[in-house]
């Protein structure tokens, strides 16, 4: 229900508001996999890269098999 809030949100532009759902996804459920890679992809749509290495970084670590999760980490290297 949160991430789908977060996504509308972001889709919106409204990112102080998806960021505030996704923490709250996290918070109840931290290693729920697809909040980290929203949040990571928000961070980097910020430039927050920093940020959004870590996360990503963490939902691969959640799923190695994850091929979205690597293509995301991925994608912040190019």
């Amino acid at each position: 229900m949160l991430q789908s809030l977060a996504l509308l949100y972001a889709k919106q532009s409204r990112y102080p508001e998806a960021e505030e759902a996704l923490g709250q996804a996290l918070a109840a459920e931290p290693e729920l996999v697809e909040a980290r890679l929203q949040l990571g992809q928000l961070c980097t749509r910020q430039g927050r890269y920093p940020e959004a290495e870590e996360l990503l970084k963490r939902a691969t670590q959640l799923d190695p098999e994850s091929a979205e999760a690597w293509r995301y980490l991925g994608l912040l290297y190019l």
